[in-house]
């Protein structure tokens, strides 16, 4: 069986989303790794990735992420930045599903 690369799998094509606590589903299945660098507990090997967007509304993000059937660790990077300049990374989180975590230091806007 095969799989088509999600839509969002590249930053250019990020899934635009609004922090309001709805369930926005994804997969990084078929995924290409094309995070540049390494943060948190994804030190080594392939790292498929699936990109969103958002505007901040508040100072603080809430992040809550299921792996479905995946195993190990999942991790959430919180950049600010375009894809066409360098990321400031503002927060991370790592660790087994369901991770959930809060991201301070948003600027709203």
């Amino acid at each position: 069986m095969s799989f088509a690369q999600p839509l969002n799998d590249n930053c250019s094509v990020a899934q635009t989303i609004v922090p309001n606590g709805t369930c926005y589903p994804g997969t990084t299945v078929a995924a290409n790794d094309s995070w540049l660098g390494t943060v948190g507990c994804q030190s080594n090997g392939s790292h498929p990735d699936a990109w969103y967007t958002f505007t901040a509304t508040g100072s603080s993000l809430a992040v809550s992420v299921t792996g479905g059937t995946i195993t190990g660790n999942i991790e959430f990077i919180l950049v600010n930045g375009t894809c066409l300049t360098t990321f400031t990374i503002v927060g991370s989180l790592c660790g087994l599903s369901p991770l959930s975590g809060t991201i301070n230091g948003l600027i709203p806007g």
